[in-house]
């Protein structure tokens, strides 16, 4: 033990936020409070749909910072469970990301407070519409409720679990904690597939629930693993900026979450490839009236497109090809500042990816047409933003303010000290 111990304290004068923590928790707090004032005035004075705009951009921003999230706490699990060390240096930021879960929990307020306006397909079914009827006893809004509560407690627990039990081996060197937890992620990551598969059913598919797709769960959390290793990238980056982790993070550290980054824009395009092919190749009108509505369709003037072609094309060549070529070189995965702006770069392309999933199901309820974007949507979408990410900025802060950001104690330490990318 004392190897790695001695070999961190020499090498990293400074292992917490120290007075950094307070600072970020004022500015997440801050800017909750602003996104929450434009929210709200939005909400008000917006003009035709404004409540609807709103809450559809609350919706999409709080998919974006969830999967962020969830990708936090599966990226911890898959670390006990493969018994790999060479994360260990950072994994406490991870751990810290995933703890936010039980914060983000309360945030789900507002969606079952504006169930009617969200979900309004099945909340108010239309009489003789067969498709919902047949599921109104899983799209029952006191079940879908009771569901997402049940998604941020289970696995927002979990995620304390693995928090609290890693800190206190800081304290007490104790080996047992870690075979302790690589038992809980056992059975922690089959929790966790199958509450972010339903989580992405409920907040995000059933905005139509018309539609289906057996792979819709991968599909989010495949983002949503991609976006995480982005910003843990962005995080490291800037508290090396700030004198922390210093000593224990390096060139062969960023060189591996540069390669998850890129791995997991191959592996969301493979699923969201498989999900657009299986449903153009079944060419059934429940299925394919999804995709219309995005811009997936050879007539640019059909009523439901409104511009989604556009995005859908922007997603495309954003979301693979400029990735894909941008990031398959060695070198760049070496290199913080190229490395930071791809990490920017998928980040931006997977909230955009959030706003195609929930924005063009926002319809008029009398017409049912599609409602065109406006400066509200855009707006609401920023403020929203500063909600959810503000709160989440101002729950990691508290929970790093007094801890360390390495795994000072744990028996693999020196693994992940010595890591060197082959």
């Amino acid at each position: 033990m004392a190897f790695h111990e001695s070999a961190i304290l020499d090498s990293e004068p400074r292992r917490t936020l120290g007075a950094i923590g307070p600072r970020l928790f004022k500015l997440g707090a801050a800017a909750a409070l602003v996104g929450l004032a434009v929210a709200g005035a939005l909400a008000l004075f917006g003009g035709d749909h404004a409540l609807e705009r709103v809450l559809y951009a609350y919706v999409t921003n709080f998919a974006f910072v969830a999967s962020i999230a969830f990708g936090a706490l599966l990226f911890v699990m898959v670390h006990f469970v493969t018994k790999t060390g060479t994360i260990t240096t950072y994994r406490r930021i991870g751990e810290l990301f995933a703890a936010t879960l039980p914060v983000l929990g309360v945030l789900v307020l507002p969606i079952l407070f504006g169930m009617e306006h969200i979900y309004h397909t099945w909340v108010h079914p239309k009489a003789g519409d067969a498709l919902v009827a047949a599921k109104q006893s899983f799209l029952d809004p006191v079940f879908f409720g009771a569901r997402m509560v049940g998604y941020f407690l289970v696995l927002g627990l979990l995620a304390l679990s693995f928090l609290r039990c890693s800190t206190k081996q800081d304290e007490t060197a104790d080996p047992a904690i870690t075979l302790k937890l690589q038992g809980r992620a056992t059975w922690g990551i089959l929790l966790f597939a199958v509450g972010i598969t339903f989580f992405a059913i409920d907040l995000l598919k059933s905005l139509d629930p018309h539609w289906f797709s057996t792979i819709f769960g991968v599909y989010y959390f495949a983002g949503g693993f991609m976006a995480f290793h982005a910003l843990l990238a962005l995080t490291l980056i800037r508290l090396q900026k700030r004198g922390l982790l210093t000593g224990s993070i390096n060139k062969e550290h960023y060189h591996d979450i540069g390669k998850m980054m890129f791995a997991f824009v191959v592996f969301w395009t493979y699923i969201a490839f498989s999900q657009y092919m299986l449903i153009w190749y079944g060419n059934i009108p429940e299925e394919t009236v999804w995709y219309i509505r995005r811009g997936a369709t050879t007539d640019p003037d059909h009523e439901l497109v409104r511009g989604w072609m556009w995005v859908s094309i922007v997603l495309l060549v954003g979301h693979f090809f400029i990735p894909f070529l941008g990031m398959i070189s060695r070198y760049i995965k070496r290199d913080t500042s190229k490395l930071a702006f791809w990490a920017v770069w998928l980040l931006a392309i997977h909230y955009l990816d959030m706003i195609w999933l929930v924005r063009p199901e926002l319809k008029d309820h009398a017409t049912h047409a599609t409602i065109g974007v406006n400066w509200v949507d855009v707006v609401s979408l920023a403020a929203c933003l500063l909600v959810v990410g503000g709160v989440a900025l101002a729950a990691f802060a508290k929970l790093a303010e007094k801890r360390n950001l390495i795994a000072i104690n744990d028996p693999r330490l020196p693994e992940g000290l010595a890591f060197e990318n082959i």
